[in-house]
């Protein structure tokens, strides 16, 4: 079985869907609203529900839809987490498909319920930002605390599409 990230398109127009994820992407700005002490040092991050925050406005103007589905084989369960995540223009009822494979947290520290659990809310932040384009940034001197989008294939696509120029 494919264990890399991988995408696919479908719908007899994908104009609309492109667009419409190029907005997002470009209007999205995720707020580093959690915070991990690590010995002497730490790090903020872009929780899941603080992208949900920031996400379902964009998505409900673009008339998008996201839906998140584990789909670990059973077998599989033990070690990894694939999720598949569906982003679908409403009107246009493109879609677009992405699969995640995220290897599971240390047992060690957690049981293996709360490991499941962590490892499926990292595979869905993941996912999110992979689908949208965003990447986390250092921390600058200002401690500016934003994750902001990064150029990506589609917003190429979305460019030439749209007729515009890059």
């Amino acid at each position: 079985m494919d264990e890399s990230d991988s995408y696919e398109y479908e719908g007899e127009d994908l104009k609309p869907l492109m667009l419409a994820m190029a907005e997002v992407q470009w209007a999205l700005r995720v707020h580093l609203d959690g915070e991990v002490a690590a010995g002497n040092r730490g790090y903020r991050y872009a929780t899941l529900p603080g992208m949900w925050t920031v996400l379902r406005p964009l998505l409900q103007e673009q008339r998008l839809l996201v839906k998140q589905l584990d789909i670990t084989p059973f077998e599989r369960r033990a070690s990894h987490v694939r999720l598949l995540t569906v982003v679908s223009h409403v009107d246009s009822l493109a879609t677009c498909k992405g699969r995640t494979w995220t290897t599971q947290h240390d047992a060690r520290v957690m049981n293996a319920t709360q490991c499941e659990g962590s490892t499926l809310t990292y595979a869905k932040k993941r996912a999110l930002m992979g689908t949208f384009g965003i990447a986390p940034e250092d921390l600058d001197a200002n401690d500016e605390q934003e994750l902001h989008y990064t150029s990506s294939p589609w917003e190429e696509f979305c460019l030439v599409m749209s007729g515009s120029e890059m």
